[in-house]
């Protein structure tokens, strides 16, 4: 199925309820990226990439959260970027497409308390997967298995955590990033994205 397709989560709906299934977990996953400068960027591809990694999550997270309020139960993982806690030079429009994502993780949980209904934003790193193909980058050899980010972003939503960044290294990264000038955190940034 196309996650990006118009009507695309009530016909997910559809088929699990003609089955007998409920959901009562979503992980919002699907996502593209583009590495490129801005100005050289294909605006279709932006757009696609828009479509897909902001929009269509919005899609889906409303429909499947309708029914898990009414129910009383579910979980909702949202799969951010450790990038949106930084510049990302080259990666702009995919930055601001999980800049999106991390929003709404921000406030979600807090609409959702005393529903039942568990919510967390996942943020991983460089994760071994076929995105750096489709984005046109080389992953970078401190790339983590995405078993690994899957592992971490179970565990997290069993604890109750409305939020988890992915990996020590990320953990210890985010907190001294806000540390230095944001012109030196532009230039570790891009190095570490080409």
């Amino acid at each position: 199925m196309d996650v990006a397709a118009p009507g695309a989560p009530e016909q997910a709906i559809s088929h699990l309820s003609e089955r007998g299934l409920v959901p009562d977990l979503l992980v919002n996953n699907a996502g593209r990226g583009d590495y490129s400068p801005f100005l050289d960027a294909d605006p279709v591809r932006l757009h696609e990439m828009i479509d897909l990694n902001s929009r269509a999550l919005l899609d889906w997270t409303h429909t499947f959260l309708r029914g898990m309020v009414s129910r009383g139960r579910g979980s909702v993982i949202q799969v951010a970027s450790g990038i949106v806690f930084v510049p990302a030079p080259k990666m702009a429009t995919y930055a601001a497409s999980k800049a999106f994502v991390h929003a709404l993780g921000e406030a979600l949980p807090f609409e959702l308390k005393g529903t039942g209904v568990r919510y967390l934003t996942l943020y991983p790193g460089a994760t071994k997967s076929e995105f750096f193909l489709g984005a046109g980058m080389t992953p970078p050899p401190s790339a983590v298995p995405a078993r690994q980010v899957a592992r971490e972003g179970l565990r997290a939503l069993a604890r109750g955590k409305s939020r988890h960044v992915v990996g020590a290294m990320n953990r210890f990264g985010i907190r001294i990033m806000p540390l230095l000038p944001r012109a030196v955190v532009a230039s570790i940034a891009a190095k570490m994205t080409q």
